[in-house]
């Protein structure tokens, strides 16, 4: 908390909450960005015959910002199968193609949509099978998937930030008798209007940390009994908040109800 303005009229203080669970929010929008831009979205795998079985087929992996292409012979191609994940505790699989020389997977993640997966593969397998079907299209599209949820996280981010991370400043006013108390956060702004001779006196607040981690905010107690903070957090030193009762008492002529 500063002091931006004293002088015989007017005193203003500011404090930014130095709220630490801010970063929960910019987790969050890099989860969504992560969501949106990092895992496949697309995959496509083509085959297309010349002759019996002879021809090619191209698998590709796209995302937002890369793709990934693969080719190979058709007759290269012995099957489509699916294989499961044995350290999982749900039923998952993916779908692979099984070459002279290796295997493939169509989709690089386990899965549980396996009904999907199984209808692709005995489409592969008849194609693999049946010389007289020229071509083969296969699309997995998640972008969809991937692009809702992706920004949910970063709307939830952004909103979290701007919520949990605010700004909070109290202007005393004697040529009005009022002092204004503004808080503003990154998406919203509330202020609260009392007059100075609603002021009864001052309050030191602290945390319940060791003492010699002690940290103190300020607070105006009311004649009606309400309290107003100047400040959500315990951000303040002793000495500065030693500071800032010598500035609001002398300035506002009134008295601290309680001390250390």
């Amino acid at each position: 908390m500063k002091i931006l303005e004293y002088t015989s009229t007017k005193l203003t203080i500011q404090q930014n909450d130095p709220d630490r669970r801010w970063i929960i929010g910019m987790i969050f929008i890099l989860i969504g960005l992560v969501a949106i831009a990092g895992p496949e979205q697309l995959t496509t795998f083509k085959c297309d015959r010349l002759n019996m079985n002879q021809g090619s087929c191209e698998l590709v992996h796209y995302s937002l910002i890369t793709s990934d292409v693969k080719t190979f012979s058709l007759e290269n191609i012995q099957e489509a199968k699916l294989e499961t994940n044995s350290n999982s505790q749900e039923q998952a699989s993916r779908l692979i193609l099984v070459t002279k020389t290796e295997k493939i997977p169509i989709i690089s993640e386990y899965g549980s949509n396996f009904e999907n997966q199984k209808n692709a593969m005995q489409q592969i397998n008849y194609f693999l099978s049946t010389s007289t079907q020229a071509s083969l299209e296969i699309v997995e599209d998640s972008r969809i998937f991937s692009y809702f949820f992706g920004s949910l996280f970063i709307i939830a981010g952004l909103i979290g930030s701007g919520l949990m991370n605010q700004q909070c400043t109290c202007n005393f006013d004697k040529t009005v008798g009022a002092v204004t108390l503004t808080r503003k956060g990154f998406l919203w702004k509330r202020s609260q209007k009392r007059t100075t001779s609603e002021i009864l006196g001052l309050q030191v607040e602290t945390n319940k940390k060791q003492s010699d981690k002690k940290k103190y905010r300020l607070t105006l107690v009311l004649t009606s009994g309400q309290k107003l903070n100047l400040g959500q957090q315990y951000d303040l030193s002793r000495s500065e908040t030693q500071k800032l009762i010598d500035c609001i008492t002398t300035f506002l002529n009134v008295g601290v109800t309680n001390m250390w």
